[in-house]
């Protein structure tokens, strides 16, 4: 396949860099993945283990979710801070915890550190379905308890001069918020909250030592984190990060540069076939032209910090750099994203905008962008994404004619200038798609376009859906409504009364059935898993060039998923413990050593995505 076009882009000179060569790669968050020597949480050392893996299976990518503070939310798209790493992955391994590295050996009741760690980890179990995040204040006391204090290595003090831009922001904030109780910023005593100057000089001076200790820890996650990109790259694996387009209100990024934040509105998305109120996320929009009057400097620095960790870093929600689905804080919580709009209002402004913040953010940094550009998409955004040389994402499920027929597309359709996948952190994986999603409609998004039409979604749901056949909130079609006519006359209403909901229904209506016809299955008592493999081929025999799969989905193709339980990492739009907290049902070591490996190199080499050094080392093995 010919990608040479790819050098005639805005990304000509990484993507000669990284070579214009077909790769396969993991996505797992760091939070979900565990090793025996993990204390409550996967951790910075862990990925050099998922990186022998990716090795051990054929993939030269390895990518994370966003790994920053996440303060007590434990998001990971709601961060505290746009560059200091969560110190709940800081690794607590024996050539880590030494004097050099700012460590006392023994607490101040004469506790020897590996005794402490040892308690840390029989405490935090790594064997639970579910992480505790409990983990994460155990982990701060414990390096309280075990932090020399000044002085440290001059390496320290370089580092936190170079990184100061952020640093000392970040540093204050956290003390003040633990000064303040950990009540967010806005409820702090107004010096403090407005920043004045002498006041926060002040508290400096009081609380210097606690100022210095969240220098440190963001000292030891740079060194660690930075180790483990290094040794990925030694290992011929890239890592893929990932930027949240937006931070937390409660964070030390507002706090710090207000002036770059419209606090009066809140990030979401609108309405669509997959929440009927839309979303509601909660982070304050930008000011881009505040931003903009600095040269883009906060968005230049987050990029320049991004790049010791990683090789190529995902946007998340890029189409909100072209518009964004702006919430009046004032709106009632339970209305969510009903009651938005977009920001700006002129779709003719939103070319420029989206082409202008993309292009700084690709001439910032030396890392290959990639673009998360799901949900609805401004018509703009593929061509300026084409033009820059940016890969979006290919989504199986998704990829569809949905213009016309609304048939699935075939392997050789997707886009070269893509991320190929079966799922994504906030969707379900591919088999519960497959089994309760696939050709049925959400049940409030159903009872929200009725009410729109007036129409009572009570007495109309029997006559249209199969309800012994449908899941909790999902309702499927009854097949003897086979086509638009039968949608309306059963609904009692022509087609141009009720264009939306007949849109539901062309959209989703036999969605199984199209499905295996594009995967060259038409069994359709088969189980999910077989068609499973049979999607995972797809993606991975298209001229995408990045074909990056959920793990999970890798182990339910090999069986290795309890039966019973439910494997998702996000549900959008709900709070629940059970959100971004997953873990992994085996460890790294285990699954490198499973025959799940070999099957998934085995897929890998069939479809000619692993690397030639790899190839050619097999062939010398094999000799």
């Amino acid at each position: 396949m010919e990608y040479n076009w790819f050098l005639e882009t805005e990304s000509a000179e990484k993507w000669s860099a990284l070579g214009l060569k077909r790769r396969a790669g993991i996505m797992v968050p760091l939070f979900s993945a565990y090793s025996d020597k993990s204390v409550g949480i996967g951790d910075f050392a862990d990925i050099d283990q998922l990186v022998s893996f990716c090795t051990r299976t054929g993939n030269s990518i390895l990518q994370l979710l966003p790994m920053n503070d996440t303060g007590n939310a434990f998001c990971p798209y709601d961060a505290a801070s746009s560059f200091a790493l969560d110190p709940v992955y800081l690794a607590l391994r024996h050539h880590w915890i030494k004097p050099e590295f700012g460590f006392k050996q023994r607490n101040d009741k004469g506790e020897d550190i590996k005794v402490a760690i040892e308690k840390l980890r029989q405490r935090f179990t790594v064997k639970n379905a579910h992480v505790d995040y409990g983990i994460k204040e155990a982990k701060l006391d414990f390096l309280r308890q075990f932090f020399s204090g000044e002085p440290l290595p001059s390496e320290f003090y370089s580092w936190c001069r170079i990184n100061s831009f952020w640093l000392e922001d970040y540093a204050m904030y956290k003390a003040i918020q633990k000064k303040e109780g950990n009540i967010p910023w806005e409820k702090w005593q107004a010096p403090l909250r407005e920043k004045r100057k002498e006041d926060v000089s002040r508290l400096g001076t009081a609380h210097k030592k606690e100022i210095l200790f969240n220098k440190w820890i963001q000292w030891l996650a740079y060194k660690q984190m930075s180790a483990a990109h290094k040794h990925a790259k030694g290992n011929n694996v890239l890592l893929m990060g990932d930027l949240p387009i937006f931070v937390a209100r409660d964070s030390a990024d507002v706090w710090a540069h207000r002036e770059f934040f419209n606090l009066d509105f809140a990030a979401g998305a609108p309405p669509d076939m997959y929440s009927a109120r839309g979303q509601r996320w909660g982070m304050p929009i930008y000011r881009w032209e505040e931003i903009a009057a600095q040269n883009f400097r906060y968005i230049c620095e987050k990029l320049l910090y991004a790049q010791n960790f990683y090789d190529i870093l995902r946007i998340d929600h890029v189409v909100g750099l072209f518009r964004i689905w702006a919430i009046p804080v004032s709106e009632p919580p339970e209305n969510k994203g009903l009651n938005g709009s977009f920001i700006p209002p002129e779709e003719s402004a939103w070319e420029g905008n989206g082409l202008r913040i993309l292009r700084v953010m690709n001439q910032a940094t030396g890392m290959l962008l990639c673009a998360e550009d799901l949900g609805i998409v401004p018509e703009a955004c593929p061509s300026v994404l084409s033009r820059l040389g940016i890969p979006g994402m290919s989504v199986q499920r998704w990829m569809r004619d949905w213009a016309k027929t609304k048939d699935f597309l075939t392997s050789g359709q997707y886009p070269q200038l893509s991320v190929a996948t079966l799922s994504l952190h906030d969707t379900s994986i591919w088999s519960d798609w497959w089994q309760n999603e696939a050709g049925t409609v959400d049940y409030e998004l159903f009872e929200e376009k009725c009410t729109t039409y007036n129409i009572s979604a009570k007495n109309l749901i029997p006559v249209l859906f199969n309800l012994e056949n449908s899941s909790p909130g999902r309702l499927r079609w009854k097949h003897e409504i086979s086509s638009p006519e039968d949608f309306c006359r059963a609904v009692g209403r022509r087609q141009s009364e009720i264009q939306e909901l007949l849109t539901l229904y062309l959209d989703t209506y036999m969605e199984r059935e199209k499905c295996a016809a594009v995967l060259g299955i038409r069994q359709m008592d088969l189980a999910g898993r077989e068609y499973l493999k049979s999607a995972l081929m797809l993606t991975f025999n298209s001229p995408s060039i990045f074909c990056i799969q959920l793990l999970l989905d890798w182990l339910d193709i090999a069986g290795m998923l309890p039966q019973g339980r439910i494997f998702r990492y996000n549900t959008p739009g709900t709070l629940s413990p059970d959100n971004w907290s997953l873990r992994l049902p085996c460890s790294i070591k285990e699954l490198e050593q499973s025959d799940t490996a070999e099957m998934m190199r085995e897929m890998v080499r069939s479809s000619g995505r692993i690397m030639p050094d790899e190839q050619r080392a097999e062939q010398s093995n094999s000799e």
